[in-house]
């Protein structure tokens, strides 16, 4: 998932990300973009329905909410990619602020 909204160049965070997690040997990254009106629920329930075993929640502590609230349960893996301006979680975890240091730091 990725809050468009949270990210200044949305086709360098694909590019980016994408290098990454080659580099880190994983699959191709499936896109699903949150919307004012569904956060992240929506999405993260969708990815679980084609058969995510990881979902990325890239964006502030709203999207990571909303995710997480769709993955419980569900055995699915999360990873936490900050983009916005709080980030309270991704500071408490020491994620820093940058997307795709914290997608470099997943390995395979």
């Amino acid at each position: 998932m990725v809050n468009p909204a949270k990210v200044t160049d949305l086709d360098q965070l694909r590019r980016t990300l994408r290098s990454t997690l080659t580099k880190a040997g994983w699959p191709e990254p499936e896109w699903y973009e949150t919307t004012p009106e569904d956060p992240g629920r929506g999405q993260a329930k969708r990815a679980v329905a084609e058969g995510a075993e990881l979902v990325f929640a890239c964006g502030g502590d709203g999207t990571v909410t909303a995710v997480v609230t769709a993955l419980t349960g569900t055995g699915v893996a999360l990873a936490v990619l900050p983009a916005g301006t709080g980030n309270l979680l991704a500071a408490n975890l020491g994620l820093g602020t940058d997307p795709a240091a914290a997608a470099g730091s997943t390995s395979a």
